[in-house]
């Protein structure tokens, strides 16, 4: 895939079939849980949980995030609102 596509994908340029809707949208997920469990290995030195990833429970956050919690859900927050935006569109 060239960026073009993925840009049509993922910003609503152009009608989406069910397929590369899918394949898009696990690839994203995978991506964003690399990205998250690699900053909760690198700051807090433990696994972060797949479970933990698919349910949004601000609770198993907080525990892992200690007196970190508020930056670490501002952070989320942010990070999560372009996966959102390329969902949704």
């Amino acid at each position: 895939m060239n960026s073009q596509p993925l840009f049509a994908l993922w910003f609503g340029t152009v009608p989406v079939t069910r397929s590369p809707y899918v394949r898009s949208g696990l690839a994203l997920m995978a991506l964003k849980y690399a990205v998250e469990a690699t900053a909760v290995w690198l700051a807090f030195g433990v696994f972060f949980d797949p479970w933990m990833f698919v349910v949004p429970s601000l609770e198993g956050r907080r525990v892992l995030a200690g007196e970190w919690a508020p930056l670490l859900g501002a952070s989320w927050f942010a990070w999560t609102l372009p996966f959102v935006w390329i969902a949704v569109s």
